[in-house]
């Protein structure tokens, strides 16, 4: 449906859709009710489903541009840090790739298909190498959603995508671990 469209609509269109999201998230209250606590309780309150629970609600924040580091550090308070660091790796991933799906079906690959040189420049560098390009995106800028929809708008094909976040991701993870328990005493309870 939207492939008939041209990129420039077709990114317009995805930034309209998410930027309509974000503002309802934040304007109905939801993004300022996701604090530590709120996440904690809700993955204690659903037991074995808790993980289950957490890693959706982290994917549907993502795809409304909520910040996931709070998802991180709630993890590591519901679960400890090691634990915590495992199921936040793995909502890391799925909620990364919740964006790239959301992403590339609403938009499709429109940044590949744009003809100005320095995009072109641009996406013969991803083409290049997507995988070492999504594990330096996913690293340096942990689960920015923003990197997600633009990987997805690019020609980066999806599994190439788990690839280089589940990769780039480790770090940010280990991080979490590592300091998980001295971010959880900066942040107010």
């Amino acid at each position: 449906m939207t492939s008939r469209l041209s990129p420039t609509v077709r990114i317009v269109l995805l930034v309209a859709v998410v930027g309509t999201l974000a503002a309802a998230a934040h304007f109905s209250g939801i993004a300022s009710s996701l604090t530590r606590e709120r996440i904690t309780a809700i993955a204690d309150a659903w037991g074995a489903l808790g993980v289950a629970a957490y890693v959706a609600l982290f994917a549907v924040a993502e795809i409304l541009q909520l910040p996931g580091a709070i998802f991180v550090i709630a993890a590591v308070a519901a679960y400890g840090p090691w634990m915590g660091t495992l199921v936040a790796y793995v909502g890391m991933n799925v909620a990364s790739m919740a964006v790239f799906v959301f992403g590339r079906v609403i938009a499709g690959s429109a940044l590949a298909e744009v003809t100005h040189p320095r995009v072109k420049a641009l996406m013969a560098e991803v083409e290049r190498a997507p995988i070492r390009t999504t594990i330096l995106a996913r690293g340096v800028f942990f689960v920015l959603p923003g990197i997600g929809y633009a990987l997805a708008l690019s020609s980066v094909r999806f599994r190439h995508y788990v690839l280089g976040s589940a990769i780039g991701l480790v770090v940010p993870s280990l991080l979490a671990a590592v300091l998980g328990e001295w971010a959880l005493s900066l942040v107010p309870s």
